[in-house]
This record gives structure tokens, sequence and C-alpha cells, in this order.
């Protein structure tokens, strides 16, 4: 299932989307271990909030922040110290990554935390 989330959020048309070369053992998939229901956003059209909903995610990387052509994202729900009620994560697993600033920004931080 696609979802066209371009009427919230402007494509981002400055960053590379060149195919980022990896090494063989180089992982392509990322976990972001909690989507809060309390996520929300600004919208880019008429500059209202709206809660940020997993359905937009897959949208928002290839589109906006331009980190890499999505294979699929696996959802689950998962209990969170801190929180009452089990939380959303999400699983993704990229086809490829983009040579540009914010893959690379994104790679390093992940690989000195």
């Amino acid at each position: 299932m696609t979802t066209d989330s371009s009427f919230m959020f402007p494509v981002d048309d400055s960053k590379n989307c060149n195919v980022l070369t990896l090494g063989e053992n180089e992982n392509t998939s990322l976990y972001v271990p909690v989507i809060p229901p309390t996520l929300f956003f600004n919208t880019s059209v008429n500059e209202s909030y709206q809660r940020f909903e997993p359905k937009y995610l897959k949208y928002y990387i290839e589109n906006c922040m331009r980190i890499g052509k999505i294979q699929r994202i696996d959802f689950a729900m998962r209990e969170v110290p801190n929180f009452k009620t089990p939380q959303t994560c999400a699983f993704i697993h990229f086809d490829c990554l983009y040579d540009n600033e914010n893959t690379q920004n994104m790679r390093d931080q992940l690989a000195t935390n």
C-alpha cells in the first residue's frame, strides 16, 4: 500500500539520489524503536499541525529526507518503559541508500552511537 503524502511534505530536490556504493556486508536496514502517537508535524500546505502516522514514513524518508529507496517497512508494537501503552516501532529495509549528506550524517551517527 502506498500513501501519497506529497500534499503534506515537500519533496527535497536539493539532495542527490545517486546510489551509494556499499560493501557486501554493510547494513541497509534501519530500526526505529518508537514512533510515538504524540508526534506531530507542521504541514507544508496550510501550516496546520497534523499527527504523524506510520503510513507517512516511506514517503517522508524517500522524498523529504532522501535517505534511500525503501524495499519495505515492517511495523510492530512493543512495550516501552515510560509509556503506558504499547508503542509502534519500525524496521526499515532499503533497496539502496542514496549518496548524499543526509545519508552520510545518519550513517556517521549510527556508527558512533
